[in-house]
């Protein structure tokens, strides 16, 4: 056993303590983004931004786009392809087709994506894309084409929002990036995390009974009677809890002070690893760790012994795919 702090590189440890989350990443640690961060430079994108001044003034761009009314007007639109993605699954089972559902899920999660951020369909152009930089230049492509449109396209997207709060929309060196955070943050961890989900639900089917038995009575299109549903809520946490869709949560690093994590000092200037899938699956945390035991979450609180191992998307501030997800898992779901 080598314990709960592992030296991983030179300047670099895996702390698999639960304690570790907010201790570098949560809302009042001094620890920084890595060097990993700096993988789009000299492009800027809002979770690449190191500098917290810089990426607090970004984020809140950002928030502007995922107001409340803003999220009203992407739920309305996600229904739609909620529709279009009941109407395939069912017309491959009518046919006996075995699909994979997780292709599926990504397709689902890119159209929405691609409709909240530029209005358009994604999917089959962005097929063609090969590669990162490819990527990066497709979406700058989208971008510009969209901002050509101006803001009278009817129901707001992404881009609209962008589009205000920019001082120039058409050299905001932002937006390109920004554009691409926005298509990942909102479809692969989503399909992850719904992969995820019906994966345990196919494993353990009685589950799905008490999920329907819940959902007499209720409007499947309100999040907001959604999020109250003690049994559906659960199982969706537990999924979380063991298949997180940032397995290593990212990495941050100290500063000139160092970090106290629990009993343990980190030392200045040393990238820290803490990795959400391992600390999830810890036995003093979680009783049965390994198992599938949605009633943790409710009718068995004993059963979470420390529920501060449990970060199924981050504890940084104005985190955009938590609200995302909400708006597109829920009613999927």
């Amino acid at each position: 056993m080598y314990g709960d702090v592992v030296r991983t590189g030179p300047a670099e440890v895996t702390v698999f303590m639960p304690e570790a989350h907010e201790a570098v990443g949560g809302r009042r640690s001094e620890c920084i983004k890595s060097e990993f961060y700096d993988l789009l430079w000299p492009e800027k994108a809002l979770f690449a931004a190191r500098d917290k001044g810089v990426h607090a003034k970004r984020r809140k761009v950002w928030q502007y786009g995922f107001s409340p009314s803003a999220i009203e007007t992407h739920e309305r639109k996600t229904l739609k392809w909620i529709d279009e993605l009941d109407k395939q699954i069912e017309r491959k089972a009518k046919s006996g087709t075995v699909v994979n559902a997780t292709d599926f899920f990504l397709w689902f999660t890119f159209d929405i994506m691609g409709d909240f951020t530029f209005r358009v369909k994604l999917l089959p152009r962005v097929l063609w894309v090969k590669d990162w930089y490819e990527s990066v230049e497709w979406c700058q492509e989208q971008m510009l084409e969209r901002l050509s449109k101006g803001s009278q396209l009817g129901a707001p997207d992404l881009a609209s929002f962008f589009m205000e709060k920019s001082e120039s929309s058409k050299t905001d060196p932002w937006l390109k990036c920004d554009s691409l955070l926005a298509i990942l943050a909102g479809s692969e961890p989503t399909a992850q995390i719904l992969t995820a989900i019906f994966h345990e639900l196919s494993i353990h089917p009685k589950h799905i009974e008490k999920i329907h038995q819940e959902l007499a009575g209720v409007c499947i299109t309100d999040n907001n009677e959604l999020a109250g549903l003690p049994h559906l809520n659960a199982v969706i946490q537990e999924a979380m809890r063991l298949h997180p869709n940032l397995l290593t949560g990212g990495s941050r690093k100290t500063t000139e002070k160092g970090v106290k994590i629990g009993d343990v000092y980190i030392p200045p200037h040393i990238t820290v690893i803490t990795p959400h899938y391992t600390i999830a699956r810890r036995e003093d945390c979680f009783e049965e760790a390994t198992q599938f035991i949605p009633e943790r979450w409710s009718t068995r609180p004993e059963m979470v012994v420390n529920s501060a191992a449990h970060v199924p998307f981050s504890v940084a501030p104005g985190m955009a795919d938590y609200e995302i997800y909400n708006s597109e898992g829920y009613p999927e779901v």
